[in-house]
């Protein structure tokens, strides 16, 4: 697993990561991000996952003020060239689908080309301001 993210919304945690290997034939290409979800992290009962539909890595979730969902995610804009960078979408969160078409939100600072990698993306809502948050290298 990669990458695991926790956050906290409306008294529930929810645990973000991704499957680098997933084992079905659909799948086996591109690594898949899902959630789990519980009431009390230290009780060790989790959800089942929740598999999100956008294919990438890093997953993070956000909440906005007006309750929209959005996943945000490190992706590649096609299989030939493998640049990266930062997409975002609104999602339901019960299915994990996609309510809008993934937008590129952030190209990173380093040239872009497919040696670049901005990662680990979290969003942030303070003070009226969004933040973005990532690693790159």
């Amino acid at each position: 697993l990669w990458a695991a993210g926790l956050r906290y919304h409306a008294g529930i945690y929810y645990l973000t990561s991704t499957a680098r290997y997933v084992y079905t034939s659909e799948f086996r290409l591109f690594p898949r991000s899902f959630y789990v979800w519980t009431k009390d992290i230290f009780s060790g009962v989790w959800s089942d996952p929740v598999y999100f539909d956008a294919l990438g890595y890093d997953a993070d979730l956000f909440w906005d003020v007006n309750g929209d969902v959005y996943l945000t995610w490190c992706g590649i804009n096609n299989a030939i060239d493998k640049i990266y960078g930062i997409y975002q979408n609104k999602i339901d969160l019960a299915t994990g689908n996609s309510l809008t078409p993934a937008e590129k939100i952030f190209s990173g600072t380093l040239p872009e080309d497919s040696s670049a990698r901005p990662e680990g993306p979290h969003i942030y809502h303070i003070n009226g301001t969004y933040y973005l948050l990532i690693a790159e290298g």
